[in-house]
């Protein structure tokens, strides 16, 4: 009991008191912070309308088209099927990405009818265009996403299951297409034949040397005229060339009877979209058959003109080749007297005639020879 003193200790320094105050935060983007995320990028995918999805089928099949003119044969696209698309990106004129931007609305499929492309409803009535939707408005910028929270440690993935195996469908008989070359043949044979036809298009080069406007202009009608079988010979006239119509009636039987052989698969579209069924092969042939019909029935009068105007310049050939034996005959005993010189002037005039007109008679006899070689008829 009493006082108690107190020695400080040497060196010993006082506790000091802790701070209660919290750690400042690291500002974003330091060691130890969470970076900001990054804008998300605005989408580039635009729907098109209807009529710009037209006119960019329409700038494509027409690009096509006139590559396919300039081949020799001249050929001509007739549908939209994988193997003509896949010509068409081969060839640069579109992509895969636009050709896959370019598909119709539900319900119907693009068809091509003398180089046009149309929009047509699947049900097989006749074509109507589908009126084009308003423009999509764009689509207002994504708001910037908030700053994410630190992630935490990854779970272990769990461990997949094993996906079941798919059933195994059916693999498609292959076409055998040198009997549908065979089959089509035959057909358009017997159409020929039936409407007392011949086939031009395996005679393609006769008939345009026989048909050429340089040969057949000599029955043109008037100084100032042209050929009359300028129409039907053009070689860019997918609607009008006799040899061309021919051919597409050919393709036409061709896609039919290739339809016919995929059975089940023939009746559907691909991508439930793009090609041909059997429906619609069919219509084809019937459409290439009546284009060639109506051009043929315009034609024949035409050949038949030029056919009755060669019997006349045979006829004329036979009197003048006559008239000059006579008047040189009739010459000779008239020209040593003079006072016959009228008549010796007019016999002399009749043989220097007809000696220049007999060779242009000539020349059409033999022109519509070439022709009718082609024709038979």
């Amino acid at each position: 009991d009493g006082w108690e003193l107190e020695i400080p200790l040497p060196n010993k320094e006082k506790p000091k008191p802790s701070s209660t105050k919290p750690p400042k935060p690291k500002p974003a983007g330091e060691a130890g912070g969470t970076k900001p995320s990054s804008k998300p990028k605005p989408s580039t995918n635009t729907t098109l309308s209807i009529e710009q999805k037209l006119a960019k089928l329409q700038s494509a099949v027409t690009a096509l088209n006139r590559q396919l003119a300039r081949e020799v044969p001249p050929k001509i696209l007739t549908s939209l099927n994988p193997e003509t698309v896949r010509m068409m990106i081969d060839k640069k004129i579109i992509t895969e990405e636009e050709w896959m931007a370019l598909n119709p609305p539900q319900g119907y499929h693009w068809e091509v009818e003398k180089g046009k492309v149309k929009l047509v409803k699947n049900d097989g009535t006749t074509p109507t265009p589908l009126p084009a939707p308003s423009e999509p408005k764009p689509s207002p910028k994504p708001a910037p996403a908030p700053k994410p929270k630190p992630e935490p440690s990854p779970k272990p993935a769990p461990t997949p299951k094993p996906k079941p195996e798919p059933t195994p469908k059916p693999t498609p008989t292959p076409v055998d297409e040198k009997k549908v070359e065979g089959i089509a043949e035959s057909n358009f044979k017997s159409f020929l034949s039936s409407n007392q036809i011949p086939d031009i298009a395996g005679k393609e080069k006769e008939f345009y040397n026989a048909f050429n406007f340089h040969v057949t202009s000599i029955f043109k009608d008037g100084f100032f005229g042209t050929s009359p079988f300028s129409e039907f010979t053009e070689p860019a006239d997918h609607d009008r060339n006799l040899v061309l119509l021919q051919k597409q009636l050919k393709e036409a039987l061709k896609l039919y009877e290739r339809k016919v052989q995929e059975g089940a698969k023939g009746s559907s579209k691909f991508l439930g979209i793009f090609g041909d069924t059997i429906e619609s092969a069919g219509k084809k042939v019937e459409q290439a058959k009546a284009r060639f019909l109506k051009q043929w029935k315009e034609f024949v009068p035409v050949y038949d003109k030029v056919k009755a105007k060669v019997e006349v310049a045979k006829s004329d050939i036979i009197r003048m080749n006559n008239e000059i034996k006579y008047s040189k005959k009739k010459y000779e005993e008239l020209k040593s007297d003079a006072s016959n010189y009228k008549e010796v002037q007019r016999l002399a005039k009749l043989i220097s005639d007809n000696e220049k007109q007999i060779p242009k008679e000539q020349a059409k006899v033999d022109a519509f020879a070439k022709m009718q070689a082609v024709i038979q008829r």
